[in-house]
């Protein structure tokens, strides 16, 4: 059995991380600049892979932010679609642009504990850059939080961001502490390389493919896709 999230992940990191996102999300319109749904999307290749995903039953989108794969996944065709956060005004918003968007997925706020006690009853689930904004040992326990809530068999789209040093991209101004990466005392990225996440996933998920895209205005495909398959 895995560990409760509030044993790897540090109160005071977790409530640092928590204040970040929420107050970023505060700040970010509801409608996040889309004229259609495609666009609420960052890559055709992200788009391609919420396609692939829709024929699943039930599927979750894991740390939705503002809720796009979420409603995405409704517009390809999914019939039962749940979104959560831990930021309140992330779901706000995710909400605000269901309502806009006219699409049924729904949308709660959890807690830490929400995978241990969540039962096994998804066939698919996306999660988009998430595992690599935490501490890497939180994110194997969300991992293993996943195997828990997804069926044998059910289908697991991961997006991460690319990996990178501070050397890379010095005018990020970012601090280095170990394979992390902090902007003003705030984690934002998880340095681990393909093999590493690759290795990870490996403990619980078939991993099929992976495939790397960028986002809009992003000259190189440098972002992480993994199609996974629940053992």
């Amino acid at each position: 059995m895995y560990l409760y999230l509030r044993q790897v992940l540090a109160m005071d990191d977790y409530q640092t991380l928590l204040n970040f996102w929420n107050q970023a999300y505060a700040n970010r319109e509801s409608s996040m600049d889309a004229k259609a749904w495609e666009d609420l999307v960052p890559s055709k290749k992200q788009l391609e892979a919420l396609q692939r995903l829709s024929d699943a039953e039930k599927i979750l989108d894991y740390g939705c932010g503002q809720g796009w794969g979420a409603i995405a996944l409704t517009k390809c065709g999914a019939k039962d679609v749940q979104g959560v956060e831990v930021s309140e005004n992330a779901i706000a918003s995710a909400r605000a642009l269901a309502t806009t968007y006219e699409s049924n997925a729904h949308f709660n706020v959890i807690d830490l504990d929400w995978l241990k006690k969540c039962p096994s009853v998804f066939d698919g689930l996306f999660c988009s850059n998430v595992l690599d904004v935490i501490p890497f040992e939180a994110a194997k326990e969300v991992l293993a939080g996943f195997a828990h809530i997804v069926l044998s068999g059910g289908k697991v789209v991961i997006s991460l961001n690319f990996f990178m040093t501070p050397q890379d991209n010095p005018e990020r101004h970012m601090s280095a502490k170990g394979r992390y990466l902090y902007v003003d005392g705030v984690l934002r990225l998880s340095c681990l390389s393909d093999d590493e996440w690759t290795q990870c996933f490996q403990e619980w998920f078939d991993v099929e493919k992976l495939e790397h895209y960028a986002w809009p205005g992003e000259k190189t495909e440098t972002r992480r896709l993994f199609y996974l398959r629940r053992k």
